[in-house]
């Protein structure tokens, strides 16, 4: 957590717009243990639950990267059905779904309206990629913002809720 506290005072110290360098954004990962449900309050170890690994803020395996459109990045969306889409139970016991919204620090953004999967790292001279919808001229649907650092996004509040 320091860790983000830190490149979040770095980017408002690069910050002479004065704009906000940090966004509430919806994430959906893969869930392999009950955490959420009655009762189940303590994150699990299990190596295909990507909700926990990010819980600990456990970013070192890149249970929470993915590659997209955008490249290998930790992908978030102002949606939250968007995110419910990408939020996956692997026990077919489970009724419940559930997203994390997180602080995010985007910086400046490089807002893309085309595909580019090769992607490590946001464009010179940006933090983050800001990926435009198919009514702002781009190639998605809903809104994702992509991250590049693990120190750029902090798990801030789990949404259980029924399915």
């Amino acid at each position: 957590m320091n860790q983000w506290f830190q490149y979040r005072s770095n980017l408002r110290s690069q910050n002479t717009r004065g704009s906000a360098v940090d966004q509430v954004l919806f994430q959906g990962l893969t869930r392999a243990c009950s955490i959420g449900e009655v009762g189940v309050t303590t994150s699990c170890n299990e190596p295909g639950c990507a909700l926990c690994h990010v819980l600990r803020c456990d970013f070192v395996d890149g249970h929470h990267r993915k590659v997209g459109y955008w490249g290998r990045g930790i992908y978030t969306t102002t949606a939250s059905n968007k995110a419910d889409h990408f939020a996956n139970n692997t026990s077919s016991q489970s009724r419940c779904g559930v997203v994390l919204l997180h602080k995010v620090l985007v910086g400046k953004r490089a807002e893309l309206g085309y595909k580019d999967t090769n992607l490590r790292q946001p464009p010179i001279g940006y933090n983050s990629v800001d990926a435009l919808t198919s009514d702002q001229g781009g190639v998605v649907k809903y809104s994702e913002v992509i991250v590049y650092r693990d120190d750029a996004i902090l798990p801030w509040i789990m949404i259980v809720y029924n399915i």
